[in-house]
């Protein structure tokens, strides 16, 4: 069921955006590397499946010689299966943490189950950052000591490399807000989506390089 709603998204959005190339035949045009990467980084790829460089991969017969991809119908609705059409939940926000004392099992349950799922970090990676923030985080009798400013220092952190799902949860979630007539207030310490997420555009523009440099 996914795949075909995937295959009718693609298909209307070949419909919108394809135009006739100068041999009067349709293709969709897509600027360059970076346009390719903002569909990841936006939550386009089910990046659960799929990484960057696959992603990349998958348009190699469309590439020109300027950097630029020309695609034919058939080569856009090749990449169905790499089309993300689960369920969009609500954002998670590390403000809704509770402050105060924190078993290492319950810890560990948090960032594993709740914080991991927000960024774009391989399970190795993740576990060397977890590992680094529990030698710093305060204790008492023998519990982490969770307060307001760790869960800002980690709605920020959580911000800055979000995972792809997390851009598309943040904008579904701000889409629907607006369509609510609901106004974006200004950052406070209650909340963590105060102004939302970085942009996608510069999401995909900082980690890029970052993920760039781990799949050489």
């Amino acid at each position: 069921m996914s795949e075909e709603k995937s295959h009718q998204i693609l298909q209307k959005m070949w419909d919108k955006v394809a135009k006739p190339g100068a041999d009067g035949k349709k293709y969709i045009v897509i600027k360059d590397r970076k346009d390719l990467e903002y569909h990841f980084w936006s939550g386009f790829v089910d990046d659960d499946k799929y990484t960057l460089q696959q992603w990349i991969d998958a348009f190699h017969d469309s590439l020109l010689p300027n950097g630029a991809y020309l695609v034919t119908e058939d080569q856009w609705m090749a990449k169905v299966p790499y089309h993300y059409s689960g369920p969009i939940d609500p954002p998670y926000d590390p403000m809704t943490i509770r402050e105060g004392e924190w078993s290492e099992p319950d810890l560990e349950a948090l960032v594993w189950e709740k914080l991991k799922p927000c960024v774009y970090f391989t399970k190795e990676e993740w576990g060397r950052i977890i590992g680094e923030v529990k030698k710093s985080l305060p204790k008492k009798d023998g519990k982490y000591l969770i307060s307001n400013q760790l869960k800002q220092e980690w709605t920020a952190f959580v911000t800055t490399y979000a995972s792809p799902r997390r851009v598309l949860q943040m904008g579904v979630a701000q889409l629907k807000a607006a369509q609510a007539g609901q106004r974006t207030s200004a950052p406070s310490s209650q909340t963590g989506f105060a102004q939302g997420p970085a942009a996608s555009r510069q999401v995909a523009d900082r980690l890029s390089q970052l993920i760039a440099k781990r799949e050489r």
